[in-house]
């Protein structure tokens, strides 16, 4: 089964270079431009990843990540135009599995994404239970 990556963006140049670098590295990819409409996505579709922007419309990413954070274990890869130190350590005090600051090289992404799951496929070999609990 190909895992699915969500990917919730306010740029849709940005969706769209991540979508077509995820896609050739093999998995499936499903793009959202506004935090409201990522969090319904995210229950839809049960996510293997999530890369999320802070700056989005009618949700922020702090708050996804905090939703999310209250419900699954699932990786979340931030890619966003905050870089501050402050933002970054927030966002790991969070939850968040990783940080990357905009824009970053596509095959940077694709790494990040592949190491994540990967380290996620070890714990959940441990901790089956841990990914997702709609309580």
């Amino acid at each position: 089964m190909t895992e699915i990556i969500l990917v919730i963006d306010n740029t849709p140049d940005i969706l769209v270079v991540i979508q077509q670098v995820m896609e050739l590295a093999g998995y499936k990819v499903l793009t959202a431009l506004d935090g409201e409409s990522g969090w319904q996505l995210f229950y839809e579709c049960l996510p293997a990843l999530v890369i999320l922007e802070i700056i989005l419309p009618k949700i922020d990413g702090w708050e996804i990540c905090r939703r999310i954070r209250q419900v699954s274990s699932v990786p979340i890869i931030v890619h966003s135009a905050l870089g501050t130190e402050k933002d970054i350590i927030r966002a790991l005090k969070m939850g968040a599995d990783d940080y990357l600051v905009k824009p970053a090289m596509p095959a940077i992404i694709r790494t990040r994404v592949a190491a994540v799951l990967n380290y996620q496929a070890k714990l959940d070999e441990l901790l089956p239970q841990r990914r997702l609990s709609h309580g």
